[in-house]
């Protein structure tokens, strides 16, 4: 039993540092690379409005990044004086704003999602395909635990 409390409390600690460290690595990489001036959290707004296109509300946003309507506000309000997105009223209901991506915005997906994509492969290259099914299956269980504790 002790054993296991030591091992979970380790577990945790690794958690923890790996989250930060990402985070870290993933704003130093991105101003690097020229992303300057733009949160983590505006960054990752931009890139749920894209992935939602069309249905991109402020409602559908803030349930895609899973934040509050007031935090999605503060960031909107940003993003909209710096050029990188966009209200459209929606033609079904006025009461209804769309956001919309700009060109700026677009250019800063892009460098994002090659940010994501050279980190998942360099983090991953001495990864043989049987641990790459193993730690994809872990991940999915610690997505499914989460995603059941967070609705709950």
């Amino acid at each position: 039993m002790k054993n296991e409390l030591i091992e979970n409390e380790n577990i945790n600690d690794h958690f923890v540092e790996i989250f930060n460290l990402i985070l870290v690595l993933e704003e130093k990489s991105l101003k690097k690379k020229g992303i300057i001036g733009l949160s983590l959290v505006e960054i990752h707004v931009i890139e749920a409005v894209i992935k939602l296109g069309s249905e991109a509300t402020m409602k559908t946003v803030a349930k895609e990044l899973k934040i509050s309507l007031s935090s999605l506000s503060v960031s909107t309000n940003v993003l909209i004086k710096k050029g990188y997105l966009i209200k459209i009223p929606s033609k079904l209901d006025k009461r209804v704003r769309h956001l919309k991506e700009t060109s700026k915005s677009l250019e800063i997906n892009k460098i994002h999602v090659q940010w994501h994509k050279e980190f998942v492969d360099n983090a991953l290259i001495n990864f043989d395909n049987e641990q790459r099914t193993i730690l994809l299956g872990l991940l999915k269980n610690l997505n499914n635990y989460l995603q059941i504790n967070l609705d709950q």
